[in-house]
């Protein structure tokens, strides 16, 4: 079993420029104040000022606005935020305060400091249950920010006009352990997903204006903003209907290609035209650079997470120049049946050469495949939009039929590694080019700046995500009520989202809704009208969000959806009592009047505020 990375020393070396990470590594050497071995902190002030350059824009609305500090640790990046916004309350959620409270009690200590420390825990559960509290019984965070009138921020794709009041900015620091609050968070990631999961669910029913600028491993990253159509799981769909995100900060791993290389590098001058266009530039050590123009299909496996091209071309190219340099010999035809002796290494660049030769084969065979349903996508747009005369019409229909034909010869006679990978590059293509792109990843309104593991202590790489909820989008989604409709559909669609869409959708709703959900998408209007690809080969993960949205409508529209009670009874207790927070409920709001679960201080002061807010609205509280 190999050793973890957080065992590993070179990452516990602080760089000497950053006066800050060696602060905090002899802090994090001694025993009393060692802290949690998987918190990462931002050590380098200039990457913070590099970001607030190009967020500046879009958060002068925030200016005064409260603030929700989500482990802040060292806080570097909490005052940077701090200074620019001037927010009229600024809530620290810190659970370390044995490591950390050296770095804040210097900001809460200042005359007229606007900071306030409140108690929390490391479990994910809990902790985004604070904030749930925090919102709903804080008339701090209820105040309207009177010191702005209404502006426009620059959303992705659209402006959109932001209310000043009830705007609130949660800042948060996910990239910690934490005791899971259910059985089968296991893994770190796991729980970063999970809050952000309850983040998009809270932005639903808040009458606030929650927007969050989240820090996050990368393997969270990659889950919550992925770069492929196959990492696609159930936490960007829910976040896609309810807001626009971002990534802002990332590694050298971006340079890395995720899908075909032809697909990144068109995203990128898509990209780079709207920088030029909105007068974004950003420095050069912190540019994204697109790897050397390589078309090898062995430069990445779009199947998987990461682009890794196989081990054992390394060892062909090191044989292949071995040979050259005349270091063994080549070997008979049939070295099987030779009484002389063989080199094995002769062995082993003939069956590497083979290898090669096969996977050249197997891509040349998908890439031919793609180009033809490129033509045959091309032919059925002419169809469909060109007023053609009876004969081109029909030319082009007879064209396209034979292409579709040959498509689905070739995948009927090929094994099923060789159809996935077909299916897998069509389903990536489909999606990049919708409008808008399903990916957020395509969306994007810049390139993210590029940071070197240095900027962090301990030296691992941290990516930072905006996420802007979009205005009046949970009007047209399930209320809280029926929020576990919601997560049920989400559940059911996503647990296998390469299956057919037709059959993953025709366990949710009857077969004829879901066939019309399918054409409208795919633009076919009636029956006799030609169609690419069939409605059964459609998959999940190349649906649209507006499509997502239809598929909602028309399962909380059937009469055969099971009861409320039901679903609520297969969740966990986390779910349920974050489902009786949002309601309201009067058991929630006696125990936290009555003091039995919320302690401390800082409750006794929030209750009491409570209850003079309430004495002031209603009269006394019976």
């Amino acid at each position: 079993m190999p050793p973890s990375i957080f065992m590993t020393r070179e990452l516990w070396k602080p760089a000497k420029n950053y006066p800050l990470a060696q602060t905090l590594a002899k802090l994090r050497s001694a025993r009393k104040t060692r802290g949690d071995i998987r918190r990462t902190d931002i050590v380098n002030p200039e990457l913070c000022d590099q970001i607030l350059h190009q967020l500046a824009p879009s958060l002068q609305p925030y200016r005064g606005c409260p603030i929700i500090d989500i482990n802040p640790g060292v806080g570097l990046w909490s005052s940077k935020i701090h200074d620019l916004l001037k927010p009229r309350k600024h809530y620290l959620l810190e659970w370390e305060e044995h490591l950390y409270f050296p770095f804040l009690k210097k900001v809460l200590d200042k005359p007229g400091s606007t900071y306030c420390h409140v108690p929390t825990s490391k479990s994910t559960a809990r902790t985004w249950h604070v904030v749930e509290t925090l919102l709903q019984f804080d008339s701090d965070l209820s105040l309207p920010n009177e010191n702005h009138i209404a502006s426009k921020e620059s959303s992705i794709g659209k402006e959109t006009t932001i209310d000043p009041k009830n705007l609130i900015l949660i800042l948060a620091n996910l990239r910690w352990t934490a005791t899971p609050g259910s059985r089968g968070w296991k893994s770190t990631e796991n729980m970063e997903q999970e809050l952000i999961f309850r983040y998009g669910n809270n932005i639903r029913y808040q009458k606030q204006n929650l927007r969050m600028l989240a820090w996050m491993s990368e393997n969270t990253q990659a889950a919550v903003l992925p770069r492929t159509i196959f990492n696609r799981g159930k936490t960007p769909p829910l976040l896609d209907l309810v807001c626009d995100y971002s990534q802002l900060v990332g590694t050298k791993s971006l340079r890395e290609f995720q899908r075909e290389p032809s697909l990144e590098k068109h995203s990128a001058q898509i990209i780079n035209k709207k920088m030029e266009d909105n007068n974004i530039v950003i420095p050069e050590t912190r540019r994204f650079q697109l790897p050397d123009d390589d078309e090898s299909r062995f430069k990445y496996h779009s199947h998987r997470n990461k682009p890794e091209k196989p081990g054992w071309l390394d060892t062909l190219t090191e044989l292949e120049e071995a040979f050259r340099n005349g270091e063994f010999q080549e070997g008979p035809g049939n070295y099987r049946g030779s009484k002389s002796k063989v080199d094995p290494r002769w062995i082993r660049l003939r069956t590497l050469r083979n290898l090669q030769k096969c996977n050249t084969k197997r891509y040349a065979e998908v890439d031919n495949m793609l180009e033809q349903e490129a033509e045959a996508l091309k032919l059925l747009q002419e169809i469909r939009d060109l007023d053609l005369d009876e004969q081109s019409r029909a030319a082009r229909i007879k064209e396209f039929s034979t292409i579709r034909e040959n498509i689905s010869n070739w995948l009927k006679k090929e094994p099923k590694s060789q159809t996935e990978r077909f299916w897998v590059r069509s389903d990536e293509r489909r999606a990049f080019f919708q409008k808008p792109p399903v990916l957020m990843w395509d969306r994007r309104p810049a390139e993210p700046l590029v940071a070197n593991n240095e900027e962090f202590f301990p030296k691992i790489p941290l990516s930072l995500v905006d996420f802007r909820p979009r205005p009046n989008a949970a009007e047209s989604l399930p209320t809280a009520v029926d929020e576990v409709y919601l997560s049920h559909v989400l559940d059911v669609l996503y647990a296998r989202p390469k299956d057919s869409a037709l059959k993953i959708m025709s366990r949710l709703i009857n077969e004829e809704t879901a066939r019309n959900i399918l054409k409208e998408f795919i633009g076919l209007k009636d029956d006799s009208q030609c169609d690419y690809p069939a409605l059964e080969d459609l998959t999940i993960r190349s649906l649209n969000d507006k499509t997502l949205k239809k598929i909602i409508d028309a399962y909380l529209m059937s009469p055969f959806k099971p009861d409320r009670e039901y679903l609520w009874s297969t969740k966990s207790k986390e779910d349920l009592a974050t489902h009786v927070l949002q309601q309201d409920n009067p058991t929630i709001l006696s125990l936290f009047l009555r003091g039995d679960v919320y302690t401390g201080q800082f409750w006794d002061d929030l209750r009491r505020k409570y209850l003079e807010t309430s004495n002031n609205r209603n009269g006394k509280p019976e």
